[in-house]
């Protein structure tokens, strides 16, 4: 995945990194490391981050709805809150 301008602004990947940091105490290495694969993102951290990304950002992620690789790296995770935040914003 490219970081271009149809991607989020740079405040919404350090929310992300800080969410983390605090949250899963896991420092990632960059906005593309892939998170499943090198284990930084285990089955246990990806529930405690679903659950945090639907707290901070107000998104509802449905099992129907998720696709692991909306969550291989930083820069997919914060397009991905920032597609479900466009599209769930009231007109």
């Amino acid at each position: 995945m490219r970081i271009d301008a149809d991607l989020p602004d740079l405040a919404l990947y350090d929310e992300i990194i800080t969410i983390f940091l605090e949250r899963l105490n896991v420092t990632v290495p960059s906005l593309e490391a892939d998170l499943l694969a090198s284990g930084v993102l285990d089955s246990l951290a990806l529930v405690e981050l679903l659950m945090q990304l639907e707290l901070r950002y107000g998104v509802q992620i449905s099992l129907e709805k998720l696709d692991f690789e909306d969550f291989r790296s930083v820069a997919a995770i914060a397009a991905f809150v920032a597609r479900e935040r466009m599209c769930c914003e009231p007109q």
